[in-house]
């Protein structure tokens, strides 16, 4: 049978897996973008022959755009957080 500290015990214990979830698809998302645009670079570099050229433009640019991504979904689940500590 369950008590109400037991379900209180879960819930925090979903509450942070969902949290630590949200974490590790960030960093995932992260390192996502860097390496396909770093790809996407290399291949224009293949074609164009300009080795060096697009694979760095690439990968800084998966950086600029993942860094984006990464902190404005940062800033929403901080706001989610914040919401739920309220309630």
């Amino acid at each position: 049978m369950n008590t109400p500290k037991d379900e209180s015990q879960t819930r925090k214990v979903l509450r942070s897996s969902n949290q630590a979830g949200d974490y590790i698809g960030l960093g995932i998302q992260f390192a996502v973008t860097i390496f396909l645009c770093l790809i996407g670079g290399w291949w224009l570099d293949q074609k164009l022959s300009t080795v060096p050229l697009f694979l760095f433009l690439g990968t800084f640019l998966g950086a600029g755009g993942g860094f984006y991504s990464f902190y404005k979904r940062l800033m929403n689940i901080e706001k989610k957080r914040q919401e739920q500590e309220k309630r």
